[in-house]
């Protein structure tokens, strides 16, 4: 039997930092997720500095954001390319300057109840910051940095980011991103890679694994990259939790299980995994105090 998980180890990534989560019932093409918000637990907003100091202080170990990028190329944090859905903006980032931004009501939009309340309007006023000043903050914390438009400007403005910090920094951020980008990033700064890797290998692997009753391996690729699985699917993996652990390991990744709720948060607390991601840190974090 494998030892439960080491604390000291344990990662908590927070997706979004500390957010108000949605429905994704019903979903398709595009629609605008702030009218789809659940009624209010909190009061934060994600990809502001108080999602971001908020996630930290509930023990996140890697917090994820959006970048996108204004109009003379400041990198931003926020979600969307489009400003209507959750601003009082209109149009595109690019299309904007940085000093029209960052005037912005960044709660504008959110409501739980289709557009009859706005409980957050008022509140993110001025509060949509640069990536640059974050990164300032919190020199020793570490960060996934979703680049959500994929275009070769923005990956060019981010590697001139990440080339002025120094290598420990350096060191402690990743990408969330397309290949074609990565590589434009990475003629600056080697070294900067996917920390979690493209959902379509991950699935890959795991089928494998599943396919083949647990006897296959997983890649060299995985070296120093984490692997996430819902939890709804560990009880289907072939001689859970010890032999897929070991084989994760053995290749050099680690394993990560999405939790949602307390009660698949406590599921996990007992087993030797290496951590968990969560879009619900506010109510599961006392579970790994």
């Amino acid at each position: 039997m494998m030892p439960a998980n080491d604390r000291n180890n344990f990662e908590i990534l927070a997706h979004r930092g500390v957010h108000q989560d949605f429905s994704g019932k019903s979903m398709e093409n595009y629609v605008c997720t702030a009218r789809r918000i659940y009624p209010l637990e909190h009061i934060y907003i994600e990809n502001t500095v108080a999602s971001i100091d908020r996630a930290f202080e509930l023990g996140a170990t890697i917090v994820e954001v959006d970048v996108n990028r204004s109009r003379e190329g400041e990198l931003i944090l926020f979600h969307d390319a489009g400003l209507e859905c959750r601003t009082d903006g209109v149009g595109r980032t690019w299309d904007h300057p940085l000093e029209y931004l960052q005037a912005l009501d960044v709660g504008y939009g959110y409501s739980p109840d289709d557009g009859k309340t706005f409980p957050l309007r008022g509140k993110g006023i001025g509060k949509m910051p640069l990536l640059r000043d974050v990164l300032t903050k919190y020199p020793e914390k570490r960060f996934i940095i979703d680049h959500k438009d994929e275009t070769p400007e923005t990956a060019e403005l981010l590697a001139d980011l990440l080339g002025a910090l120094d290598e420990a920094q350096q060191g402690k951020l990743y990408y969330w991103g397309p290949p074609h980008t990565l590589q434009i990033i990475q003629r600056k700064v080697p070294g900067f890679y996917r920390l979690i890797p493209e959902p379509m290998k991950m699935r890959r692997w795991l089928y494998r694994y599943i396919f083949t009753l647990g006897l296959a391996s997983f890649p060299s690729e995985i070296e120093r990259k984490i692997l996430v699985l819902p939890i709804k699917y560990i009880k289907i993996m072939p001689g859970w939790p010890e032999r897929l652990l070991r084989k994760i390991r053995k290749a050099g990744g680690r394993l990560l299980i999405y939790v949602d709720t307390v009660d698949e948060a406590r599921c996990i607390k007992g087993l030797p995994v290496d951590g968990v991601v969560t879009d619900h840190l506010d109510r599961i974090a006392n579970i790994y105090q």
